[in-house]
């Protein structure tokens, strides 16, 4: 089930891929994988606060999956919970260093409340694992012209 469930959202069809999930969450509850790929399907279809509480069964399931992890925080940050995202970012790089994308959330979550500096050096982390990250790029670059903005102000 599980892995019928993955063909179907690779083609795109979400309700058959959470109908496999579901399938296989029947069978077996505990199965961390299984319920992180039933709760990105949720956040396709458009349930987001069923495909959180499907992230949060897998984690305590024991599922610590840097992408799941990640894909979770998202899912937080949609629903306007950032501090929880944030430790879910963090427990993400803790997972997997290397995570570029969790290491650009979190400097966006900083730089959303204000702390551009403490942002940019998490963009450039994200750079280091991940060089041509175009989101971090970007997301530097701004911080970069609000810098010289903010200089040519005087503020």
């Amino acid at each position: 089930n599980l892995n019928l469930g993955t063909l179907y959202m690779q083609v795109g069809d979400v309700g058959g891929a959470i109908r496999h999930f579901e399938a296989e969450r029947r069978l077996d509850p505990d199965d961390g994988r299984n319920l992180a790929s039933l709760a990105q399907a949720y956040g396709r279809s458009g349930q987001p606060e069923l495909a959180e509480r499907t992230y949060a069964a897998a984690e305590e399931a024991g599922l610590e999956d840097a992408p799941a992890l990640y894909n979770h925080a998202v899912c937080l940050e949609r629903l306007e919970r950032p501090e929880e995202a944030e430790a879910l970012y963090r427990r993400a790089v803790v997972a997997d260093p290397t995570h570029a994308d969790s290491w650009n959330n979190l400097g966006v979550l900083k730089a959303r409340a204000g702390l551009v500096e403490e942002a940019v050096p998490l963009w450039r982390r994200a750079l280091e694992h991940s060089p041509g990250h175009e989101r971090a790029l970007d997301n530097l670059d701004r911080a970069r012209r609000l810098a010289e903005e903010r200089t040519e102000t005087g503020g």
